[in-house]
């Protein structure tokens, strides 16, 4: 195999070795066939490597984990309400108390994660 990556798109292409590539056609015993004339010459190794996803950066990072960090708080308010109406009509029990502290713990830790990592260490919710 031949591999060559688009310099323009980044993009991975790969022909098999009777295929020649020049100046945007890839010529081969079956015919030619029209290609971008911006591939570049690459190893396996590379164009492997260009197919690989890329994580979001700058704002679409920010704009990723900010909506992780909305969901996790939604879930969390979601189970804090109860559990704190319980506790404010003097209602709650001792397992109820310690449960809206761990929520409240957990939502607090939500809130500290910096959102401009690549893999933010999200906090695990509390279990009960």
């Amino acid at each position: 195999m031949k591999f060559f990556i688009d310099s323009v798109t980044g993009l991975p292409w790969s022909f098999d070795d009777d295929v020649t590539v020049n100046g945007g056609v890839a010529s081969s015993p079956n015919g030619d066939a029209s290609v971008p004339s911006t591939l570049v010459a690459c190893t396996e190794a590379e164009a492997v490597a260009a197919a690989q996803p890329k994580p979001p950066t700058g704002d679409a990072l920010v704009k990723a984990n900010t909506a992780q960090r909305d969901t996790l708080l939604g879930a969390a308010a979601l189970a804090i309400g109860p559990l704190q109406d319980a506790m404010d009509l003097g209602e709650s029990t001792e397992a109820e108390t310690a449960s809206l502290r761990q929520w409240k713990q957990y939502r607090i830790a939500v809130n500290r994660i910096d959102l401009t990592q690549v893999s933010p260490s999200w906090p695990d919710a509390p279990s009960v």
